[in-house]
């Protein structure tokens, strides 16, 4: 007697999705294993990764014309918020941000009262890498917005001391850490 239909083509089908499911598998655990060692290296070493992929695209042109425009302004309201509660004793709630695309630093300015009270701040997609990744975005008690200089252990920034302001020209010292910690001489 003879099967109607033979067993050689849907065993060897089997056979294949068996080993593509296998190698999915092996492709995902590489992932998750080259994400986790990336992680292993360290809080300093995931600050800079973001700084220069920001600052990539930044610098490819990147922002509301690239339809990234609302994940830079996430990314940049994320980082901005803590140091703007540390700065001004805002909450974080109450700061605003959007992607400044001119050639200055950008602005900043203080609306409201109470509830209504908000933290407004333009800055160029570039400060993630350049201030925040640098462990810039507050020293002393200014808010820092732009580098001059970049260098270490001293560079030269632009700082804000209050919201509005013109920001003054400052002088920082460094000292290492995973964070670096930056001090002011004005």
């Amino acid at each position: 007697m003879r099967l109607a239909s033979q067993p050689g083509p849907t065993l060897a089908r089997a056979g294949a999705r068996q080993r593509q499911i296998g190698e999915e598998r092996r492709k995902a655990q590489r992932r998750r294993n080259d994400v986790l060692s990336l992680l292993a290296l360290g809080y300093g070493f995931q600050v800079r990764l973001i700084g220069q992929v920001a600052a990539a695209h930044a610098a490819r042109g990147g922002g509301e014309q690239a339809g990234s425009g609302p994940a830079l302004v996430a990314a940049i309201t994320g980082r901005l918020a803590p140091v703007a509660e540390e700065w001004l004793g805002i909450d974080p709630d109450q700061v605003v941000v959007s992607l400044h695309a001119g050639r200055s630093w950008g602005s900043s300015e203080l609306t409201g009262y109470g509830a209504d009270r908000r933290l407004r701040v333009s800055l160029p997609a570039g400060w993630l890498a350049r201030v925040w990744a640098c462990g810039l975005a507050r020293v002393g008690r200014h808010l820092i917005v732009a580098v001059q200089e970049p260098g270490w252990p001293t560079a030269r920034v632009l700082g804000l001391r209050a919201p509005g302001a013109e920001p003054e020209p400052l002088v920082v010292q460094g000292s290492p850490g995973d964070v670096p910690h930056w001090e002011a001489y004005e």
